[in-house]
């Protein structure tokens, strides 16, 4: 079985159609069970391919500020809700 990608470089990210939930958790900054928690209440955008829930990575690209310098990712935690 293939090993799922956790991390994503830019151009990657950038060529992706989706990332998984612990790689969009990864790339957001928050927590896996988080990223699940928003998933299930609709706050992150899922579509559900065979058992797999996956993260549209146009959405995930809207979500983050991806600069052109060697920063890398950062991911904007205005637009998450807070953890409950």
């Amino acid at each position: 079985m293939k090993k799922l990608k956790r991390y994503y470089t830019r151009d990657e990210l950038e060529r992706a159609t989706t990332v998984s939930v612990p790689a969009a958790a990864k790339i957001l900054g928050i927590g896996e069970s988080t990223a699940y928690r928003h998933a299930d209440n609709g706050v992150i955008p899922v579509l559900r391919i065979g058992g797999r829930r996956v993260v549209p990575a146009k959405w995930l690209r809207e979500q983050i500020d991806i600069t052109g310098d060697t920063s890398g990712l950062r991911a904007d935690p205005s637009t998450l809700p807070p953890a409950a």
